[in-house]
């Protein structure tokens, strides 16, 4: 029988509160969306802009 190792979180010089902070990829796919989509739709509407004047 193998003996139980105290197995210690690989980086110990995190502090609790960035621990608990999840990364965007460990979110859920509508939390995602949510959070990218005005990004999004704020960059298309800046493009829609800028070339709003360039075809008249």
């Amino acid at each position: 029988m193998m003996p139980l190792v105290n197995q210690a979180p690989a980086q110990t010089g995190q502090d609790p509160a960035s621990a608990r902070r999840l990364s965007i990829l460990a979110r859920s796919a509508w939390l995602r969306l949510l959070l990218v989509l005005p990004a999004c739709v704020l960059l298309w509407l800046g493009v829609w802009w800028a070339l709003a004047g360039e075809f008249r």
